[in-house]
């Protein structure tokens, strides 16, 4: 168990230097991200582009309606303060240039996509996430037959022990998420992948099966995270996965039984 805590403390501790030194990067990258105006612009800016229809993708689009500046931003954004600087400046720049008050409004808006480098950013987060809540909840995990067993034979403090355990394992990921991040959402899949991921290998005791239930959930984690829209579906199929590593844990410790009562009977 020493050993077991000594591995999660080192990889909590990366984890927040990882989740602290990419945001430090991302940052540095991110306030190179043009900006994108549709219509008329009174000022120009090495940060501004002009755009003849309304993009696509881009980080935000700025377009100008008599005294109102609107500011489209892609949907579930996390980098809103990063441009508030910027939007500041160009309200000023725009309010002197037409010697009016120019006010903000902000927009969210459903088909504009994030640039691809905060697309990037988030993905590696996400795969980063997803393989420290899976690496710590296996070392911990309750949910293979023999702890099964043990809650069979109303080994009830043992097993509300290991819970505590494997729970605060999981918890101390959140704090750090819920430190550096506002929309939570955005790991919510990861979260449910790798809880379903922990189910699924705590059927099995070959490692190299588990490594590949493993390397197939980071993959869905990784490319169809908007395949699945509500968030009480993600609960749905966590409660289903769980369902199902009840079911065969519990078939085998009954096989189990059954080959060791016959083998005695043989004796």
């Amino acid at each position: 168990m020493k050993i077991k805590i000594s591995i999660f403390i080192s990889l909590l501790l990366s984890f927040i230097i990882f989740l602290s030194l990419s945001q430090i990067i991302f940052n540095y990258i991110f306030q190179n991200e043009p900006y994108f105006y549709y219509g008329s612009f009174p000022i120009e800016n090495k940060n501004l582009i002009f755009s003849k229809t309304f993009p696509q993708q881009a980080k935000a689009v700025l377009v100008l309606e008599d005294d109102i500046l609107k500011v489209y931003l892609p949907k579930d954004n996390e980098y809103f303060d990063l441009i508030l600087k910027d939007i500041k400046s160009f309200l000023y720049d725009i309010s002197i240039k037409l010697n009016k008050i120019v006010k903000p409004y902000f927009i969210e808006k459903k088909n504009l996509e994030f640039p691809d480098i905060y697309d990037y950013y988030i993905k590696i987060l996400r795969s980063v996430f997803y393989s420290v809540i899976f690496f710590s909840g296996w070392m911990f995990s309750l949910f293979d037959k023999n702890n099964l067993k043990l809650f069979f034979l109303h080994y009830y403090k043992e097993i509300s022990i290991r819970f505590l355990i494997f729970l605060s394992a999981i918890i101390l990921y959140l704090i750090p998420i819920f430190f550096f991040f506002s929309n939570y959402n955005i790991f919510l899949s990861s979260l449910i992948y790798a809880l379903s991921a922990i189910f699924i290998v705590s059927i099995f005791e070959n490692i190299y099966l588990n490594l590949f239930v493993y390397i197939i959930f980071g993959i869905i984690n990784l490319f169809f995270d908007n395949m699945i829209i509500s968030n009480n579906i993600y609960f749905i199929i966590l409660f289903l996965v769980f369902l199902i590593n009840f079911i065969f844990n519990y078939i085998s410790i009954f096989i189990t039984r059954e080959a060791t009562e016959i083998e005695r009977n043989e004796r």
